[in-house]
């Protein structure tokens, strides 16, 4: 079983629900979640890998000051989550479903493309990923239905 991150992208914040219902049936469960007003400093390391392209200042631009909401999953098969989501540029999977026409709309008004929802494409980039946008916490081997903080509220009531 791996913990990986997926992020809500700006263009689809009007479909977390939607998101969520579908995390909900394609994962072996939601660990947590949470909202994240988007800086600077926390979207450059998230993107650091595309720091290099062309692309990447428009969409540090085109993230800061924008909300998003993250989750960490837990999944069998990264791969299969992937492929389920489906291609970056929404021609198939739950990506076409989510978002439609709507990444030409964004690419048209941002120069940006956002194609609604970001998962983590390995054991290595989500941890790294949970880390930043969650903290360690999460990343020990807890099951998905024991919380961090009450794991750390147990152990110092029971010394």
């Amino acid at each position: 079983m791996y913990k990986i991150l997926v992020m809500q992208k700006p263009a689809a914040r009007d479909r977390i629900g939607i998101i969520r219902k579908w995390l909900e049936e394609n994962t072996n469960g939601i660990i947590a979640e949470k909202d994240v007003l988007i800086d600077d400093r926390i979207i450059r390391e998230h993107y650091k890998e595309h720091a290099d392209k062309d692309f990447y200042p428009t969409m540090i631009q085109y993230y800061v000051g924008k909300t998003v909401k993250v989750w960490i999953v837990e999944v069998e098969n990264i791969a299969d989550l992937k492929a389920a989501i489906g291609h970056p540029k929404a021609k198939d999977g739950f990506r076409k479903e989510l978002m439609g026409d709507r990444i030409k709309e964004v690419i048209e008004k941002f120069g940006v493309m956002d194609n609604g929802i970001h998962a983590s494409d390995s054991e290595e980039s989500g941890k790294r990923e949970i880390s930043l946008w969650f903290g360690n916490s999460y990343l020990s081997p807890s099951s998905s239905n024991e919380l961090p903080h009450f794991k750390e509220w147990l152990k110092n009531r029971c010394s």
